[in-house]
């Protein structure tokens, strides 16, 4: 029975976070998710910096455009064979 009251609670919860979220104006939400989205680049870029300390910068920003792609459409779109 606990559980379920827990259940029934996170959901209303859910569903006024997304209520509230509906209400901001689009251009907020699209430069919240751009703002999300160099802050997840940024920790990428970090991580690498202390993972690969000689790495260059070109060399950083290849290993983020491959993490972002993934291999194989990296692999496609900068080593055309």
């Amino acid at each position: 029975m606990g559980e379920h009251r827990l259940r029934d609670a996170n959901n209303k919860s859910e569903d006024k976070q997304i209520s509230s979220f509906k209400e901001i104006p689009g251009v907020v939400r699209l430069e919240m998710a751009l703002d999300l989205t160099r802050t997840a680049i940024e920790l990428i870029r970090t991580g690498i910096r202390q993972r690969y300390p000689e790495y260059n910068d070109i060399e950083i920003e290849n290993a983020i455009e491959r993490i972002i792609l993934g291999n194989e459409l990296y692999e496609k779109i900068y080593h055309k064979c």
